[in-house]
């Protein structure tokens, strides 16, 4: 049985002279089996991971995007970037 939930973010300011980070909220599906979770960003293509708990997987999966979308900014020069906001 798949079930959905949210991998939650937090916004936080740093030095002036430090990159702001931007929260980030992805919504993302997980199974339980035997052993532990299976948890993947249907957004984000390849973006997966695993727990022994349901936190757990959700920690982990919260790493797997940040490295997800730091190969994406790698991949995709600043001057080929855009931003679309969608509300939902």
């Amino acid at each position: 049985m798949s079930r959905i939930g949210v991998a939650d973010s937090t916004t936080f300011t740093t030095h002036p002279n430090e990159h702001i980070l931007t929260a980030l909220r992805y919504t993302v599906s997980f199974v339980k089996s035997e052993e532990g979770y299976s948890v993947w960003v249907p957004g984000l293509p390849g973006c997966a991971s695993q727990g022994e708990t349901e936190q757990e997987a959700l920690e982990n999966v919260g790493d797997a995007i940040r490295e997800y979308l730091e190969v994406a900014d790698e991949l995709a020069p600043e001057a080929d970037r855009r931003e679309v906001t969608v509300l939902r």
